[in-house]
């Protein structure tokens, strides 16, 4: 009688010494906690990163620019101007011109422009239809216009004046100047000395 107890007590020794089987369910949540566990570390490693850059990268700031445009001795006052960085793909400036054909740039609707070197193009058009350019058409395109700009860091040195030179499409300095007309070839006359002289006959008598 003393021996199947002896193989029950067995039994339960063995069920507590070992250690409880997972569930599926407790498995997976372990799985989620790892995977979120992960995400975080990532996302705070990234941001310490982005941060660091940030504080070590010079900010960009924008600086005030401003002039004026003139055209054969008067102030261009319709229209606008706009410029182009020429070391980066950052934003130019825009501004139109005032009635004594000053400018003031912004950049992205904030007052200034990017330091550095810009290319500037000019526009200004009459309001009829079709419209006719009030300034050389050279200056309307960035690639033929001449005109820069050097943004400095320094607001006291941002000041231009351009003065535009050059003819309108369509004006009579514009075109060509025509040749005249050839002179119709005139017969050259004699000189009287040159004249062949005539030797007089003597009249017969009757």
């Amino acid at each position: 009688m003393q021996q199947p107890q002896d193989s029950r007590t067995e039994s339960n020794n063995d069920m507590e010494s070992s250690p409880p089987a997972l569930s599926p369910s407790g498995s997976a949540k372990f799985s989620i906690v790892r995977v979120l566990t992960l995400v975080v570390v990532i996302v705070g490693v990234a941001a310490a990163v982005y941060g660091i850059r940030i504080l070590t990268e010079k900010p960009v700031v924008l600086v005030k620019f401003s002039g004026r445009v003139m055209f054969n001795g008067k102030p261009v006052t319709v229209g606008g101007m706009a410029t182009q960085r020429v070391d980066d793909d950052r934003d130019g400036g825009v501004s139109a011109f005032d009635e004594e054909g000053r400018f003031d740039l912004k950049t992205d609707g904030k007052p200034g422009a990017y330091v550095g070197r810009h290319k500037v193009v000019i526009s200004s058009m009459t309001p009829t239809m079709p419209p006719s350019p009030l300034t050389p058409s050279v200056y309307a395109s960035m690639a033929t216009t001449p005109l820069f700009i050097d943004v400095s860091e320094n607001p006291a040195e941002n000041q231009k004046e351009f003065v535009l030179a050059g003819a309108l499409p369509g004006s009579a300095a514009a075109k060509p100047a025509e040749e005249p007309p050839a002179k119709p070839a005139q017969a050259e006359s004699v000189p009287s000395d040159s004249q062949p002289e005539t030797t007089d006959v003597p009249e017969k008598a009757p």
